[in-house]
């Protein structure tokens, strides 16, 4: 055999030692990948958060930039920006008040 079998050869036992090793002693694992999610949960949520907020708040920076554009009088781009993640954070608002005024007494009233 030669050297590189040997290291493949190496590599497979070690990983099926550490396979049966984790099943058994499941709980275990669990546990700490339980603890593994609920350290990285928060920074999760706000990427997905940020990726939803980022396609409506790009759109409405660009209509502001026309906007502005046409009055010849340009703020500066912190501004825009700033006033497109408050009208986006409103939208938002807006879409789940609506949705939470007909969606919710129409499935309470089906239950």
């Amino acid at each position: 055999m030669d050297r590189e079998t040997k290291k493949s050869v190496l590599q497979i036992v070690a990983f099926g030692i550490i396979l049966y090793c984790a099943i058994l002693h499941l709980n275990v694992v669990w546990g700490v990948l339980r603890n593994i999610v609920s350290l990285f949960l928060p920074f999760i949520l706000g990427g997905c958060i940020a990726f939803v907020l980022n396609v409506p708040m790009t759109a409405i920076s660009h209509r502001l930039d026309r906007l502005f554009a046409v009055k010849k009088k340009r703020p500066s781009r912190e501004a825009v920006n700033a006033l497109s993640l408050l009208l986006t954070i409103l939208a938002l608002i807006l879409v789940l008040v609506l949705l939470a005024t007909t969606a919710v007494p129409g499935l309470v009233q089906s239950v």
